[in-house]
């Protein structure tokens, strides 16, 4: 990628197997434009730091060496800024991260799908023959639907638990609706997916052993890839669809299923953990481990009338048809354009003249230091403990009181300063500026 980039390019960098990439492209191509963008959730900085140092922090400083890192919403933007912060000690301000000489623009820019694709989709003819062979199979029952890779963040088996709840406890709805489940394998071969799809098919089996009949399957369970004209078609067959992710970057199934109700009908039964209900909060947004909460939402689903279906859907849609993939991407690039603009306007800063500042500095009459204490004097700390001035610098600052007006300015209480630096005869100005006390008093 490196030989190919020539200086003024852009080069686009997705997703977490690729986080060491940009600092790679910094090193070997420094003159083109690097964005980042994860399409997985970033999470808080207390999960992040159960990792080894040394990697959580390659990671950070691999994604830091672009100049726009982008998430899909704002919650994993605030992740990642205290992560740097904490682990890093750097500084950030209004979603910028100050790397020294550059500086590294961090925002949320959620992705959208192809709207006018899924929304047409009925009209295709291979994907209305198929919409007219689901419906005469399934002979007029309700369809719950659901797709999904196998991944234990996906929580499959939840779902089945909260479907048997609702079975348990809906009687009425038995041989009136079919839950759809389509599982999509993947990473086989690894054990812990192979025991999670057989207790899957072991949890499939025993909800249609005990609920199901002669001419009733209560699940109808696919686990292998369907093609995209089969999956369209479950899309405008399904009355409801059931997308509660444990945890997901987005999920674009949500957004599809939206986007496919031609006819302004159907219910999105969807999980308050995946990014897209920050979006989609016209659904049902559910949380998924609250099993009655998600079969309760079932029953909602299902007996909603048309009108607030419809009501529902249509706001949906608007914001699905502005917010399509093609802004999503325009708006990144576009952003990184302007995060690149500044990188350079700030490369092409004058240069300090040390030599011309120490003899300005000997010469001059009256002196006045100014000195940022968190990010300048000391790296930045999320606990006051780990921010405490060492014996060498507090004997720096004695120093530099001896030849000049010493200010150190900090957000840190006035109790921490005094605490720490009380003695010397500086001016402390602590909380941002509310408190002052001047030199030696």
């Amino acid at each position: 990628m490196a030989s190919l980039a020539e200086a003024g390019d852009f080069v686009w960098v997705h997703d977490y197997h690729l986080t060491l990439v940009p600092s790679a492209l910094r090193e070997l191509a420094p003159e083109t434009a690097v964005g980042f963008f994860l399409h997985i959730p970033f999470p808080p900085a207390e999960v992040f730091q159960l990792m080894p140092p040394s990697w959580r922090n390659a990671i950070l400083d691999g994604m830091l060496a672009a100049d726009l890192v982008g998430f899909h919403i704002h919650e994993y933007v605030n992740n990642f800024l205290r992560s740097v912060a904490k682990f890093l000690g750097l500084r950030t301000e209004a979603g910028v991260i100050y790397l020294g000489g550059r500086k590294t623009r961090v925002a949320a820019f959620p992705i959208g799908i192809d709207f006018d694709f899924f929304h047409n989709s009925s009209q295709m003819p291979e994907v209305a023959r198929q919409i007219e062979e689901l419906k005469l199979r399934l002979r007029g029952l309700k369809v719950v639907f659901s797709i999904d890779r196998l991944d234990y963040t996906k929580g499959v088996l939840n779902r089945l638990q909260a479907w048997e709840r609702f079975l348990r406890e809906r009687p009425e709805w038995r041989r009136r609706v079919a839950f759809v489940l389509v599982v999509v394998p993947s990473r086989t071969g690894v054990a812990q997916y192979d025991a999670m799809r057989r207790e899957i098919e072991r949890t499939v089996g025993r909800i249609n052993g005990e609920f199901g009949e002669v001419d009733w399957v209560p699940v109808v369970y696919i686990s292998r890839f369907i093609p995209t004209p089969t999956l369209l078609a479950l899309y405008n067959v399904a009355d409801v669809a059931l997308i509660t992710p444990l945890k997901d970057g987005m999920n674009l199934v949500a957004k599809e299923y939206v986007a496919s109700r031609r006819d302004c009908s159907g219910v999105l039964i969807l999980s308050e953990t995946a990014g897209a209900a920050h979006e989609l909060y016209e659904a049902l947004v559910v949380n998924p481990n609250d099993e009655r909460g998600v079969a309760n939402a079932i029953a909602t689903a299902l007996e909603m009338d048309r009108e607030e279906q419809c009501m529902r859907i249509s706001q949906m849609q608007e914001k699905l048809k502005i917010n399509n993939v093609v802004k999503w991407a325009v708006d990144f690039i576009h952003a990184l354009s302007l995060s690149r603009g500044e990188a350079t306007a700030g490369d092409s800063a004058k240069q300090l003249d040390v030599d011309e500042l120490v003899n300005k500095f000997a010469t001059s009459a009256r002196r006045l230091i100014l000195l940022d204490y968190d990010g300048t004097l000391l790296p930045h700390y999320p606990h006051a403990y780990q921010a405490v001035p060492d014996r060498q610098l507090l004997e720096l600052l004695a120093k530099l009181a001896g030849l000049s007006t010493v200010a150190v300015l900090s957000g840190r209480t006035r109790e921490f300063l005094e605490a720490w630096m009380g003695h010397l005869p500086i001016y402390l100005v602590a909380e941002h500026g509310a408190y002052i006390r001047e030199g030696g008093e």
